[in-house]
């Protein structure tokens, strides 16, 4: 309702929501099925960091990123385990890489479901560690502050929260251009008066694993900043218009 709102505000004002923004750059958020490649041509283009979703299979897990790193020896990784792991489990995944993958983890999000004890486990152990608080936001348990966990905020589903210790990660859920447009600006405007090192790489490229569509050609090409269309609003003004809507 949010994104509703304020994007309308927008288009009656006449005014682009991203006029004098500067939008974040993402890191490369690679499918199971990637080539070397694609993965070549992202470098290329000024990716400098890759994220990838990680098995319950330990092995794969270390082989996958292993492999993936080889790659691309300057880039910088994320893993997504999804809480699909437990907290020993997590540990032994941690200390079973070797320390040259070690100093590239940007971090580990979600390894196993959060509790301050399990996680306060993984931060002694030296593991980088993000938080995506999925869609039950509601009934996940309150996060300590001191933690120096970062959050994946994705604004389709939530607020900013207040208090972070590190500076949040934002991310799209994937969803119609227009939602991931939300994200680009949610981004854009959290970061309004930060300087360039002080804003991480977010996680907004993800129009990037679609097949092309009218909607997705206007959000750029291979680049870790998503292009953001002409137009008031969050964009697309024509396009808007030109489909068959409904009164419900």
């Amino acid at each position: 309702m949010e994104c509703a709102r304020t994007d309308g505000e927008a288009r009656a004002k006449g005014a682009s929501l991203f006029d004098g923004l500067h939008i974040p750059a993402s890191h490369a958020t690679l499918p199971s099925c990637v080539s070397p490649a694609t993965i070549r041509i992202m470098e290329s283009k000024g990716f400098k960091a890759g994220k990838i979703k990680a098995s319950p299979n330990l092995a794969a897990a270390l082989e996958r990123l292993t492999m993936l790193a080889s790659m691309v020896p300057a880039w910088r990784w994320r893993l997504d385990f999804n809480g699909c792991l437990n907290e020993n489990d997590s540990l032994k995944f941690w200390k079973s890489l070797p320390h040259h993958l070690k100093t590239r983890i940007d971090f580990i999000e979600d390894p196993c479901p959060f509790s301050v004890q399990s996680w306060e486990r993984l931060v002694d152990a030296g593991m980088p560690l993000a938080l995506d608080m999925g869609s039950d936001s509601e009934h996940q348990p309150a996060i300590s502050s001191d933690l120096p966990i970062i959050r994946i905020v994705k604004p389709a589903r939530e607020a900013t929260p207040a208090h972070l210790y590190e500076p949040p990660v934002f991310t799209t859920v994937m969803d119609h251009p227009v939602g991931q447009l939300w994200a680009v600006y949610q981004a854009a405007d959290y970061y309004r008066n930060a300087l360039p090192t002080e804003i991480p790489l977010c996680g907004l490229c993800t129009h990037l694993l679609f097949e092309p569509d009218p909607f997705i050609d206007q959000m750029g090409g291979m680049n870790p900043q998503v292009a953001v269309p002409a137009g008031t609003g969050l964009g697309f003004d024509g396009m808007l218009e030109a489909l068959p809507w409904k009164k419900l």
